[in-house]
């Protein structure tokens, strides 16, 4: 299990590669972070897909200064 801090670390490098157009496959239980740094999202439930959905995007005047 990763500190805070680690999982805060972990989740910038992976919007960094999200930016650079990497394909990231993440298997975790972090919903928020997950929401704020994926372009799409798919959810596998005894291995089979159940879902799959594109996540939204906040207006760029909404981010915390």
């Amino acid at each position: 299990m990763l500190t805070p801090a680690e999982a805060d670390h972990l989740f910038r490098i992976l919007s960094g590669l999200r930016d650079e157009g990497k394909t990231i496959i993440l298997i975790t239980h972090k919903l928020r972070e997950i929401m704020e740094i994926t372009d799409n999202v798919s959810v596998m439930r005894r291995g089979e897909m159940v879902a799959s959905v594109r996540t939204p995007r906040p207006a760029p005047n909404s981010w915390p200064s």
